[in-house]
């Protein structure tokens, strides 16, 4: 998988995802609508149909029907948590295995016999389904600093790696560094760690005392993670803060991501971030006084975009010149596609 697959990874992840423990209300606060009931019993019909018959459906029928809506009612999650349990007992694909088990975590409903399914896949022979269904013991169960330090530990486990951080490069204008097979797996289970969702205010300290690792991937590896956790990782804000004098410029971009989603209820890292902007004239600087400034998730500036994407092109076609694949083949329409993202930007 090329590193370009890595946000479609991490969109699968999401969709997979999208069915969270929250309260069964819309984003404006209000009940989920009669139409949005409407659908999301069709969704589960859907399901059901094809766990009886499995047969009869192609995986990809299966592995779209799990995609269920974020309107399910409390006794609809039941349902659908016993239909995805049925699913991980059917024989199928990696891709099915490994979307099954973050739906059971999402939906945040323990079936009878769950706990002992999602056990036993953590000896799966793919990575994606173990380091999965330890998310989903952590937010089905007590013990999740158990399971979550089982991901810390194979994350920090490999300190000679990169680790993949596509904003951060974004904002020095780079294409960031090209992920060895190692590395991917060790982004999966990072990918990992951050969807937990249940009492991950516990492991916030876990992951916060390995900031200091010599390893510059470990520390993206771990940033990333706190700042996906915000503002739960406020209780680690000055472990964070001692990532703003790292050497690496990613480094620093990263915990001033981390710190500017604090800032409205954290004065102390206002106050921070503030000096840190007077004082520094670099990239993480300029990154702190824009969020002061009122961004709420500042992107690179016009010119590090451009940077960043004729970066990505020029290593598409070093890879296209040794690569037996035809200039029309998918790195050439790649390169294409960028090219016209960057002529975009230059206007």
């Amino acid at each position: 998988m090329s590193r370009f697959m890595l946000p479609i990874l991490l969109l699968a992840i999401l969709c997979a995802q999208q069915v969270l423990p929250s309260e069964n209300v819309e984003e404006d606060g209000s009940a989920p609508g009669k139409e949005d009931r409407v659908s999301a019993e069709h969704a589960l019909e859907r399901l059901a149909t094809i766990v009886r018959n499995p047969e009869r459906f192609q995986r990809i029928e299966l592995f779209n029907a799990l995609s269920l809506p974020s309107t399910l009612s409390d006794s609809q999650r039941e349902r659908a948590a016993d239909l995805v349990l049925m699913v991980l007992k059917i024989p199928r694909n990696t891709f099915v295995r490994s979307k099954a088990v973050m739906m059971l975590g999402g939906l945040g409903v323990a079936p009878d016999g769950a706990v002992e399914v999602l056990e036993g896949l953590r000896s799966d022979r793919n990575p994606d389904v173990r380091y999965q269904s330890m998310t989903a013991l952590a937010n089905l169960t007590e013990q999740v600093e158990e399971y979550g330090k089982i991901l810390i530990d194979e994350i920090i486990a490999d300190r000679s790696g990169t680790a993949e951080a596509n904003s951060a490069y974004a904002m020095l204008g780079t294409a960031g560094p090209k992920l060895s097979p190692r590395d991917k797996q060790v982004e999966r289970a990072t990918g990992a760690l951050m969807f937990i969702w249940r009492g991950r205010d516990r492991l916030v300290p876990h992951v916060a005392k390995h900031l200091s690792i010599p390893s510059e991937a470990i520390r993206i590896r771990l940033l990333r993670v706190l700042r996906f956790w915000s503002p739960e990782s406020d209780v680690a804000w000055r472990e964070v803060a001692t990532c703003l004098g790292d050497d690496s410029p990613v480094v620093r971009i990263l915990a001033v991501q981390t710190l500017g989603r604090l800032t409205e209820k954290n004065g102390d890292v206002k106050v921070l971030l503030a000096t840190y902007a007077k004082t520094h004239d670099h990239a993480a600087g300029k990154l702190a006084a824009r969020f002061l400034a009122g961004e709420k998730e500042p992107g690179p500036s016009a010119e590090a975009k451009r940077r960043s994407l004729r970066a990505k092109i020029e290593r598409l076609r070093r890879k296209l010149a040794t690569s037996s694949e035809p200039a029309d083949g998918a790195l050439g329409e790649e390169v294409e596609k960028i090219t016209k993202e960057l002529e975009k930007h230059k206007k």
